[in-house]
């Protein structure tokens, strides 16, 4: 019999899911409409955290830690052509124990297939009571950089070893001289009569080269790396900045010079600067004289520097010498008349 269009079939699922939908209408319906309008949140104002007064008194807490507690040459240091001190490691660590800060580097090392290793520092400092992150300092240390890169050849000594061979003074015969102050054995050669030997120890290489011995400084690059980030992050966070730099890094770096550009001077010439001191001093007060040139070029010898210093004590010399030559001269003529 078919079904009447007044008794429709309802299957009792179909009429649960109708009866949800029709409740969800109803809910949507009697919602509160909500309109959605574009905020802008406006950044709050950035306080300070130290005051005016207070920033003071720290500058002046780290100029009287510097005076006090830190010795000039090992904490920090002068760098010819810039008005501040310029920080070492030593000093930027007093000044953590100043701050209580506790700093930590991390370094990430990059290897180069010809031996070159490049070290990147990242130094990150926190307030060691409560350990709160204060700041970071980022340094850089690569076996590129000159002074590692390059070094001085020298001649060595076929005999001994030494590095120490020189050329000897023509009144002295000339030839070579592996010299004895330098380290050196005291042998000579002479073209003439060793021919061979003379002509192989100056065919060596002398000046500037490239370093064939990095893995010796690996080490160090990775000290020096570790040293830079600390010192810059430690002036970031103190603010010591103000009072110290960090153009010259501390000892084992390269120092700054007025002008790198110079060629360096070589052992035949700083042996002669060497001989013309201990001519005029005693061993005793030439040995600091000789540092005291030194550190007036910035740490290194340059060849204008010993050719000008030694012309000035070679004058002086000729004049010593013919002043003792007169004297003995006329010592020589009274001693003739009185035997006369």
């Amino acid at each position: 019999m078919p079904k009447s269009d007044e008794s429709p079939e309802v299957i009792e699922g179909d009429a649960e899911e109708m009866s949800i939908a029709e409740e969800m209408d109803e809910i949507k319906a009697n919602a509160p409409r909500v309109e959605l309008t574009k905020t802008f949140v406006q950044p709050a104002s950035v306080a300070p955290q130290v005051q005016a007064a207070e920033l003071v008194q720290r500058m002046n807490v780290i100029r009287e830690a510097a005076a006090q507690a830190m010795e000039e040459g090992v904490d920090y240091g002068k760098v010819p052509g810039t008005d501040k001190d310029t920080l070492f490691k030593p000093g930027s660590e007093k000044l953590g124990v100043l701050f209580r800060l506790d700093v930590q580097p991390e370094n990430e090392k990059r290897w180069e297939e010809d031996g070159h290793l490049t070290v990147i520092s990242k130094a990150t400092v926190y307030d060691a009571p409560t350990g709160a992150r204060l700041g970071s300092g980022e340094g850089i240390c690569s076996t590129r950089e000159r002074k590692y890169a390059k070094r001085m050849a020298n001649r060595k000594c076929p005999v001994c070893g030494a590095e120490a061979i020189i050329k000897g003074k023509a009144e002295y015969g000339g030839g070579l001289i592996c010299f004895k102050k330098k380290g050196g054995c005291g042998e000579k050669w002479n073209e003439a009569t060793s021919e061979s030997q003379y002509q192989e120890i100056m065919a060596q290489p002398v000046g500037e080269i490239d370093n064939p011995d990095l893995p010796d400084l690996w080490n160090t690059v990775d000290k020096m790396a570790s040293k830079r980030a600390r010192v810059d992050a430690v002036l970031a966070v103190t603010g010591a900045s103000a009072i110290f730099t960090q153009d010259l890094a501390e000892e084992g770096e390269t120092p700054v010079t007025s002008d790198p550009g110079f060629p360096l001077a070589t052992d035949e010439q700083k042996a002669e600067l060497r001989a013309c001191l201990e001519y005029l001093f005693p061993p005793d007060e030439a040995k600091p004289l000789w540092g005291q040139i030194k550190a007036s070029f910035g740490g290194e010898l340059y060849a204008p520097a010993a050719q000008a210093v030694c012309a000035v004590i070679d004058t002086h010399k000729g004049r010593i010498d013919a002043e003792r030559t007169e004297a003995q001269e006329a010592l020589n003529a009274e001693r003739d008349a009185s035997d006369g």
